[in-house]
Parts: structure tokens; C-alpha cells; sequence
């Protein structure tokens, strides 16, 4: 099972704490979850970048000198376990797509059905790899375009059509287009992690001291250590 993570913050901030330092950060998933890397984010002029590699993040220099280098208000990364597709950058996530970047876990079965609703939405040409989750991420693009660049339409869209016409096993996405994050966990029945936090003026560096109900992931710092 892939590993995904979204951060949206008021101020440019690194993902160094979630990505390498806490208890279960990406790098330490990454031991379980080896078959690729990557991050995209948007950067100080609003344009969206992505690094990624089809190796695994604790095996990766490079990995750590992005997280800690990399400062944006909207970043997703994604640590891969393949379920069964290739090792290449083409399978790779977080996808780049006109704009919008997507990383995806789960299984759905991509049916000549999904790829000619693809074709008939002009997204196909960025299908390069082999994966049902950069098909999925073709569709998601081609809906945004035929709502007219609405991001949530076009996922809304997207995957109403995925949930009435091929068989899925769970979808779990995140979308991520200028500085709007979109996270979807289906079915409903899984739980979606989503960690809330306000800077302010009496507290701006607030120790981080988190966890699910079942104690895991669990994360605490010290003030000092927490950015914002």
C-alpha cells in the first residue's frame, strides 16, 4: 500500500518534520513502501514543480535535500509500493498534468470503458506509464478541463464516473492545482487523517503533540522544532 501526504499552510514552510523527523515519517513508511519517491509542490511563483524517482526515499540523498530545501504553502508526496506495474519515472507519482498534480493508492481496474472516456475528454496523451493511477489522474485532468479549470468539479466528476463504471477497490487521492488541495478517501468507511493547526501571535511556535485514536501515527516536537 502507497503512502500519501498533503500539507497546506498560510506561509511557505518546509515538510522536512513529516517527510524525515516524526516517528512515522515518509522516510520511515519508505522502508515498507521502497518501489518510488516523489514530491510536488508550488512554488514561489505559483507554478507547480515535481521530483520524483523510482527508488526508495531512505535509499535517496536526494529525497532529504528536497524536504528540507523545498519551502511552499502546497505540497503532496507519496512513497510507492508497486502492485505489480514497473519501476520507472512514468510510474512514478505525484503526476503532472496541465497544472495539477496528483498521487494516487489504490486499486481500480482501468477498463476500455475508462480509457476511451479519457480519449473523448483529450487527456489520454498524458497517460506514459502503466498505471491505473496516472489513467485515473488523466481523467481527473481531462474533467477539470471540461469544467472549465474548476478543480473540484472536475474530481467530483472524475470520480462519480469511476464509482458507476469500472470495478474499484479503494481510491485514495490527493489533487493539487495552484494553491487548491483536494484529499478523497473512498469508500467512505476508511478513515481520512486531516491535522488542523493555527499559528498565533501568543503561541506561533506551539509544541506539536499528535495522534489517532489508535496511536498511531503519533508525532510530538518541541516548540524549537516545529515550523511554521
Amino acid at each position: 500500500m502507497c503512502r500519501l501526504f498533503a500539507l497546506h499552510s498560510d506561509q511557505p514552510i518546509t515538510a522536512d518534520f513529516w517527510s524525515l523527523d516524526a516517528p512515522y515519517s515518509l522516510l520511515s513508511q519508505s522502508r515498507f513502501n521502497a518501489d518510488g519517491t516523489g514530491l510536488g509542490w508550488i512554488d514561489e511563483h505559483g507554478a507547480p514543480q515535481v521530483a520524483k524517482k523510482p527508488v526508495a526515499a531512505y535509499a535517496s540523498e536526494r529525497f532529504g535535500q528536497i524536504a528540507t530545501a523545498v519551502r511552499s504553502r502546497a505540497m503532496i508526496a507519496h512513497v510507492r509500493l508497486s502492485s505489480g506495474t514497473g519501476h520507472s519515472d512514468e510510474n512514478t507519482h505525484p503526476f503532472l498534468q496541465d497544472g495539477i498534480l496528483s498521487a494516487h493508492n489504490g486499486v481500480l481496474e482501468v477498463t476500455e470503458q475508462m480509457k476511451e472516456r479519457v480519449r473523448e475528454l483529450g487527456a489520454a496523451h498524458h497517460v506514459r506509464g502503466t498505471t491505473d493511477s496516472e489513467w485515473m489522474a488523466a481523467l481527473i485532468t481531462g474533467e477539470v478541463a471540461a469544467h472549465g479549470g474548476d478543480l473540484r468539479g472536475g474530481v467530483v466528476a472524475a470520480l462519480d464516473w469511476i464509482a458507476r463504471n469500472v470495478p474499484v477497490y479503494s481510491v485514495n487521492v490527493l489533487v493539487l492545482k495552484d494553491e487548491e488541495l483536494i484529499a478523497v478517501r473512498l469508500p467512505a468507511t476508511n478513515e481520512l487523517w486531516v491535522l488542523e493547526r493555527e499559528a498565533t501571535t501568543s503561541a506561533p511556535r506551539e509544541a506539536l503533540d499528535q495522534s489517532s485514536a489508535t496511536r498511531a501515527p503519533a508525532a510530538r516536537t518541541s516548540p524549537a522544532s516545529t515550523r511554521w
